[in-house]
């Protein structure tokens, strides 16, 4: 959509979600923060170019942060 739109892909990544609710636990929520990082925009007409550079940013991030990439 962003590149038939001309609008940029803003990167977002959220931290600490799978302490609020772990793997195979879905239907428990447990209390705690989530820190919301939004990344600088991607512009581009390429969208496989896009998608790419912003999961590079999002893991990028992770891995910065002490969390694996799975």
């Amino acid at each position: 959509m962003a590149t038939k739109t001309g609008a940029p892909v803003i990167p977002i990544t959220l931290l600490g979600t799978g302490k609020l609710m772990p793997s195979g636990m879905e239907g428990i929520l447990n209390s705690g923060s989530v820190k919301l990082i939004i990344h600088h925009p991607i512009e581009g007409n390429d969208a496989e170019k896009l998608c790419s550079e912003a999961r590079k940013v999002i893991a990028d991030t992770l891995i910065l942060n002490g969390y694996g990439v799975h």
